[in-house]
């Protein structure tokens, strides 16, 4: 099973990782809009992780790696939900 997230197209991969930014940001903030105490106040928490990772991608490399984390944050809120 090939991993979703391993990109070879540097320009595709720029697409992409837009594509997945924009899905994440719309999913926690909906997350955000649904929770309520302590899980709001996760939610928030992550938005600030997912913040600091996608400003900091710069490269091709910190993009994936970043990318990967994303995904990991995606997993964690549909566990949540």
């Amino acid at each position: 099973m090939s991993d979703p997230y391993v990109w070879r197209d540097p320009v595709a991969d720029t697409t992409r990782l837009d594509q997945v930014r924009e899905a994440l940001d719309w999913r926690i903030e909906r997350f955000e809009q649904e929770a309520k105490g302590a899980e709001r106040e996760r939610a928030r928490a992550l938005r600030r992780s997912y913040g600091l990772m996608t400003s900091a991608a710069m490269s091709w490399g910190e993009a994936h790696a970043s990318a990967r984390r994303i995904a990991a944050i995606l997993r964690h809120l549909r566990q949540l939900t």
